[in-house]
């Protein structure tokens, strides 16, 4: 039992707790209990045979990347043999489906976070104003990774410092990511049952997140400068203008620039800021847009959203994130539901799995 299958991931649990349940199921086939007793039968090599007997008959596996809790989609699997390709799909493009709200942000980029900012009235948006925005991010950006996610730093979660408090060792580095496909493919809707944020975040991861957005600022800064200088040097060898941007022409921002090493008071010139209550009330409704997006490696949609939002004017989170494709796996295609290989009979599912197992080895 050796090979590749992709599983949808629901709502509301781990990607570890899927891969568990997964392994429970296969683990209690009978044709793994046959060939785990075949193996310890046969296996020569006293270490190996150490290894068998300490899985106790569970069957080893392994995923290909990561999906947030409140994410949803394809979560490809690899068993035993299968698990040394799972590389080729961490590192692979993905493909997402989002629900974006516009006008507020939290610390987390999605619906679980606690209010962040109010921004500007979406309603002073049009959705050709959007799509203009997202014009902006196809290629390659800068991205700052989300406090709250699973990147580690000395080998703990980024989460486990956020949640415990506690500050961090060294600064989040921005990344480098590429967006190869970015679309809306819904405008605004203004009537829908999406959640407000209904708690206030603390002042100081308002200031940590203000501090986050200047330093991605200046990396994006950076790059436009190294790009602008770059397309310069092109056009004295070959002649022709360049078409791209300049870094004087970047995106205008009226908020304030932020030095890290003061903390901010609760007065700002900012006109487009709406300073947030000790109460959340949000004074107007948020729109929600559907957005798809192929993205590289390590891209986090969370990120990506948040700095739509800013971009537009305004602020943002996500409201819903799926991942409908990694690389041949794609739902409703090819993408095994977990409730039924975790809880119906293996006699329903296991030769279907068997056989994507097969394919996905030659």
């Amino acid at each position: 039992m050796d090979g590749l299958l992709a599983i949808n991931k629901p709502i509301g649990i781990s990607s570890a707790e899927c891969v568990s349940q997964v392994q429970r199921a296969l683990s209690r086939t009978s044709i793994w209990k046959n060939e785990y007793q075949r193996l310890l039968q046969t296996e020569k090599s006293p270490q190996m045979l150490k290894k068998l007997r300490r899985t106790k008959g569970r069957i080893k596996i392994g995923h290909g990347g990561t999906l947030d809790l409140q994410a949803s989609g394809v979560l490809v699997l690899g068993i035993n043999r299968g698990t040394k390709k799972l590389q080729d799909y961490l590192l692979s493009t993905k493909t997402y489906e989002t629900v974006a709200l516009l006008g507020c942000s939290t610390d987390t980029y999605d619906m679980e976070g606690r209010l962040i900012k109010i921004g500007e009235d979406p309603s002073n948006f049009t959705n050709e104003q959007i799509e203009q925005v997202l014009q902006q991010f196809k290629g390659t950006i800068k991205q700052m990774p989300p406090l709250y996610s699973a990147l580690k730093m000395n080998g703990k979660p980024l989460y486990e410092y956020a949640r415990s408090g506690k500050s961090l060792p060294r600064d989040i580095q921005v990344r480098t990511a590429t967006i190869s496909a970015l679309e809306m493919t819904e405008g605004m809707v203004w009537d829908h049952e999406y959640p407000l944020p209904h708690t206030k975040a603390d002042k100081g991861m308002i200031h940590f997140e203000e501090v986050l957005r200047e330093r991605l600022q200046k990396a994006q800064q950076d790059q436009l400068k190294e790009d602008e200088e770059n397309e310069n040097e092109n056009k004295n060898e070959n002649g022709k203008p360049s078409l791209k941007r300049s870094a004087s022409d970047d995106r205008e921002t009226k908020r304030p620039a932020l030095d890290p090493a003061v903390e901010p008071d609760n007065t700002t010139n900012d006109e487009n800021q709406i300073e947030v209550p000790e109460t959340v009330d949000i004074p107007f409704k948020c729109p929600v847009v559907k957005l798809s997006a192929t993205v590289s490696s390590g891209v986090y949609i969370r990120s990506l959203v948040n700095e739509i939002g800013y971009t537009l004017g305004t602020e943002a989170f996500i409201s819903k994130l799926t991942r409908t494709r990694c690389k041949q796996w794609e739902l409703g295609k090819n993408v095994f539901e977990l409730d039924r290989i975790a809880n119906e009979p293996e006699e329903q599912w296991l030769d279907e799995v068997l056989e994507t197992l097969k394919q996905s080895m030659e």
